[in-house]
């Protein structure tokens, strides 16, 4: 999804953001931020902690590089194969 990735491109640019900085970056609803959040929260693409009452997250690299890597494997297997 192109709003996942935009908000996955902002935390990288720009470090640990909170939800707030988030929905005033991409002009989106609080709801609809907080869906995207919790959805790459659950998916491990992100960490989340409390800070001052409100949720901060930053990337979580390890999932990020295990995903590309396995992406890279499955379509890298499959040049092989054809």
């Amino acid at each position: 999804d192109e709003t996942r990735l935009q908000i996955l491109q902002m935390i990288a640019e720009n470090g640990e953001m909170r939800a707030n900085e988030v929905m005033d970056a991409i002009k989106l609803s609080q709801p609809s931020v907080s869906r995207y959040l919790g959805q790459l929260t659950a998916n491990g693409f992100l960490q989340e902690r409390r800070v001052n009452g409100s949720k901060a997250y930053t990337l979580n690299h390890d999932r990020i590089e295990k995903t590309l890597k396995a992406i890279s494997a499955f379509l890298l297997d499959r040049t092989k194969e054809a």
